[in-house]
């Protein structure tokens, strides 16, 4: 979603020591993706909003504007995770969005089948 790295903003690397043992291959491969996905510098936001209010259905996987959030933290994100509350009288959801960027924020997903939060 982003050009920039965290070492790029920070002006720093990262180093990691990985110091347990494995006990095959695969092991080694699933600790070393993890440090990958961490190196990659995600930003998370969690929130609630009523269905009627927002008047869209988030779904996981799905790009979404988040506005007013300042500057920085403005911008598009991937839809992470959604939990739905139905009751008779309103439609709530619990959301997650994860992004690995911050900075001036993107032009906004198009209109036709995008969320603004």
């Amino acid at each position: 979603m982003s050009d920039q790295s965290l070492a790029t903003v920070t002006g720093s690397t990262i180093t990691a020591l990985l110091t347990t043992t494995a006990a095959d291959s695969g092991t080694i491969t699933l600790r070393a993706n993890s440090l990958l996905r961490e190196a990659g510098w995600f930003v998370r936001c969690q929130g609630t909003t009523d269905a009627d209010l927002l008047g869209a259905i988030p779904r996981v996987g799905q790009m979404v504007a988040l506005n007013a959030a300042g500057a920085i933290h403005s911008g598009n994100y991937l839809v992470w995770s959604v939990r739905h509350k139905i009751t008779a009288e309103k439609h709530e959801m619990n959301f997650v969005l994860v992004r690995n960027a911050m900075g001036t924020p993107p032009p906004a997903p198009p209109s036709a089948g995008g969320i603004s939060l």
